[in-house]
């Protein structure tokens, strides 16, 4: 600040030798004498729009501004007289109609002013600093928010006209070979501010993408590329973003949270596996809910012991949906266990475990379909004895399916059992009801020996 005010007094001293009577009689005199030709001319317009934008900048004071006010108008309407006259050849000047642009936009013509920037940008195109100052000027005439811009959709299509007029011209700047990293970077998240907010991220990505090429650290394009390709379960481009992330050392807390959830919800369980297992300490031990998806993921690959590992180490105080999801885990450990102990012709054990896994299992009709089974298999072993005993577990099988006959799916052996044990157990107004919904399901079997057996 303080250099500030040391330059401001500089330049009001080198102005105010410029402000004297004498100095400004000069300038009256210069206003018809019509000395000013080819680039003397441009010359001093140069010179007078700089002195014209320190004078209306410095904060002068009592007799002093007035004074100062003074010597404004009269190298305004200096400028004015001179800006009339240059010959074809200046007039063809990129500076002269940059130096005219300055003059408008200095009385706040911005329109004007963007006229004369234009057409020092169609004399030299490939002008760096007209670029920015083309820029500049668009984006004071339109005031666009670039801040405020990302979370509003544009509807109207002037709107729309104009933010890309303006993405187009920062392309400009961001696509010049004079441009230094910081410049194109700048322009480049113009661009991809401007297609998020008209709603294009295929074009939106390629502008974060460019400003990772140009700068591999850049934390907010990492995070924008990483939370859309989360938002729309883009799980290898999310995952290819994170390969990134981590390489920098950019992935925080809410990255690493926001990815392990959309691989468990994409069901991508080795990638979960693998990235759980790369994931800090930290972030691990801040939810169950990790270890909780972690021990699902090795559930569905069959890596039991790796599964019952996680789980012995959750504490035993949950709650919520990470107390819901440990319930479900271990329904599926005990359906597993259930499996195995059946293969091994424990039946009574594994119907236990079964009973147990149909608590809080995700998956009822499932189980309940595998008990009925092993129900209906262990009596018919038995040759459905003694009656009794086989009256009410064949009552249970007639329950566990009940649901799966009439509200869900069920294969055709399972609706032949589930016949065969309401014709064992009495049933007739049940069977009728149960026939005419097999009939319903499969047609195609009304002949088969089973349903005729069991049905006419």
């Amino acid at each position: 600040m303080r250099l500030l005010w040391v330059l401001l007094f500089c330049c009001s001293f080198a102005f105010g030798q410029n402000c004297r009577p004498e100095a400004l009689e000069n300038d009256k005199r210069l206003m018809t004498a019509g000395e000013f030709k080819g680039a003397a001319l441009l010359n001093k317009l140069e010179s007078l729009i700089k002195e014209l934008e320190t004078l209306s900048k410095v904060p002068y004071k009592g007799a002093q501004k007035n004074a100062m006010k003074y010597c404004l108008k009269i190298k305004d309407q200096l400028f004015q007289k001179l800006m009339v006259r240059p010959e074809p050849s200046i007039q063809e000047n990129a500076s002269f109609q940059a130096t005219l642009a300055a003059f408008y936009r200095l009385h706040n013509d911005m329109q004007t002013a963007l006229i004369y920037i234009d057409r020092a940008v169609e004399i030299e195109p490939r002008n760096l600093s007209l670029l920015i100052q083309n820029l500049k000027l668009f984006d004071e005439t339109h005031k666009i928010e670039l801040k405020e811009i990302a979370d509003k959709p544009i509807a109207l299509n002037e709107t729309k006209r104009i933010f890309e007029e303006y993405s187009k011209r920062a392309g400009r700047i961001a696509e010049h070979p004079e441009a230094t990293k910081p410049l194109a970077i700048k322009a480049l998240t113009s661009q991809a501010k401007i297609a998020e907010a008209l709603k294009n991220p295929t074009q939106e990505m390629q502008y974060w993408d460019k400003i990772i090429t140009l700068d591999p650290t850049n934390d907010a394009a990492h995070q924008k590329r990483f939370q859309y390709f989360i938002s729309k379960q883009l799980v290898t481009d999310s995952i290819e973003a994170m390969k990134r992330m981590t390489r920098y050392n950019i992935a925080n807390d809410n990255n690493w949270n926001d990815f392990l959830l959309m691989l468990a919800e994409a069901e991508k369980w080795n990638d979960l596996i693998s990235w759980t297992n790369k994931a800090p300490d930290k972030v691990i031990a801040s939810k169950p809910d990790y270890k909780i998806n972690l021990a699902r993921a090795y559930i569905e690959l069959t890596r039991i012991k790796d599964a019952q590992k996680i789980m012995a180490t959750l504490p035993t105080q949950l709650k919520g949906k990470a107390a819901t999801l440990a319930l479900q885990n271990r329904s599926r450990l005990a359906e597993d266990n259930a499996d195995q102990l059946k293969a091994e012709g424990r039946l009574s054990e594994a119907l236990d475990e079964y009973k147990k896994a149909l608590k809080n299992s995700p998956r009822p009709l499932s189980i309940k379909e595998k008990i009925s089974l092993l129900i209906y298999e262990y009596r018919k072993g038995l040759k459905f004895s003694p009656a009794e005993a086989t009256r009410v577990d064949l009552e249970e099988v007639v329950q566990l399916l009940e649901q799966s006959v009439y509200k869900t799916e069920i294969t055709s052996s399972l609706f032949g059992i589930y016949l065969h044990s309401l014709k064992i157990i009495e049933k007739p107004t049940e069977l009728k009801r149960a026939c005419t919904r097999f009939k319903e399901i499969y047609p195609e079997l009304i002949r088969a020996k089973a349903y005729i057996s069991y049905c006419q």
